[in-house]
């Protein structure tokens, strides 16, 4: 990887580089962790309507994938 460097910046390159403390939290670990709350918050809100919960418990239903719309939790594009 270093002989690739030094040729395309057309000289010696040198790189130093260390370990850091890897037991902070991941952007994709951040990520998922906020959706994954987001999804929680959207569940609650959605169980406090009594018409949901009324749907929920006469059929025996459950809620999947909940998320609420312009949620910064949730990326566009990404899975609710």
């Amino acid at each position: 990887m270093g002989r690739l460097a030094t040729d395309y910046v057309g000289g010696e390159l040198r790189v130093d580089y260390e370990v850091g403390d890897l037991s902070e939290e991941t952007p994709m670990a951040r990520e998922l962790r906020l959706a994954k709350e987001s999804r929680e918050r959207a569940e609650t809100e959605l169980m406090k309507d009594p018409n949901v919960r009324a749907l929920v418990e006469e059929f025996g239903g459950s809620l999947d994938n909940a998320r609420l719309l312009g949620d910064d939790g949730a990326r566009e594009g990404s899975p609710p």
